[in-house]
C-alpha cells in the first residue's frame, strides 16, 4: 500500500509543470495586469519621490607641462618654469591616479572635515577611533569620487557624488576646494 502511494505522489510529481503553475493566471488576466501596474506605479513613486537624489559635484582639471626644477646653488638665482606644450597620455594618467590615491583621499578627508561626521554607530554608542573614521571616511571618500582623462585632451574629468545630503554636503568642497596636489 504504502509502495502503491508513493508512486502516484512521483507520478503526480513528474506531471507537473510550469503551464500548471501559469494557467491560473491567464484566467485572471485583468487582476494580473492591475497588480502589475499597481507595483510599477508603486516603485515609480518611490524611486521617485521619497528617494532622494544624490547630491553631485563636478569639475575639470587642465594637465599643463610646466615645471619647476631649481637648481641648487651658492649663488641666488631666479629660474622660471620650464615650458613643455606637449603633455604625454602617461603622465595624464598618472595625474588620473594620483587624484585617486590613498594620500591623496586623506588629504581631501581631513581638509572637508570628513573624518568629524557623526555614523550611524556613533548614534548607537559605539565609538571609533580617530583612525576607524579616517579609514571610513576614505573609503566613502572613495567610492564616491571618480576621475577619468576626457580623450584627446589634456583635461581630467573629476566627478563627486553622495547619496545623502549630511555628505553631499561636502561634494563641492571635495571637487573645488580641496588641494589636490
Amino acid at each position: 500500500m504504502a509502495n502503491a502511494t508513493m508512486s502516484l505522489i512521483a507520478e503526480n510529481a513528474r506531471q507537473f509543470s510550469l503551464r500548471d503553475l501559469v494557467a491560473p493566471l491567464f484566467r485572471r488576466k485583468r487582476v494580473l495586469i492591475v497588480s502589475f501596474f499597481c507595483a510599477l506605479a508603486l516603485y515609480l513613486f518611490v524611486g521617485l519621490v521619497v528617494m532622494p537624489p544624490p547630491y553631485r559635484a563636478h569639475m575639470d582639471m587642465l594637465v599643463k607641462g610646466e615645471r619647476f626644477d631649481p637648481v641648487v646653488t651658492a649663488e641666488p638665482t631666479t629660474q622660471l618654469p620650464i615650458n613643455s606644450s606637449e603633455v604625454t597620455l602617461e603622465e595624464i594618467n598618472s595625474e588620473v591616479e594620483l587624484l585617486t590615491s590613498r594620500d591623496v583621499l586623506e588629504k581631501v578627508v581631513y581638509a572637508t572635515g570628513m573624518n568629524n561626521q557623526r555614523s550611524i554607530l556613533d548614534s548607537i554608542g559605539v565609538t571609533q577611533s580617530e583612525n576607524q573614521r579616517v579609514e571610513r571616511a576614505i573609503r566613502r571618500l572613495a567610492k564616491g569620487i571618480k576621475a577619468e582623462n576626457k580623450p584627446n585632451t589634456n583635461l581630467i574629468d573629476v566627478s563627486y557624488s553622495s547619496p545623502d545630503q549630511e555628505h553631499g554636503g561636502d561634494a563641492r568642497a571635495v571637487c573645488h576646494g580641496a588641494d589636490f596636489s
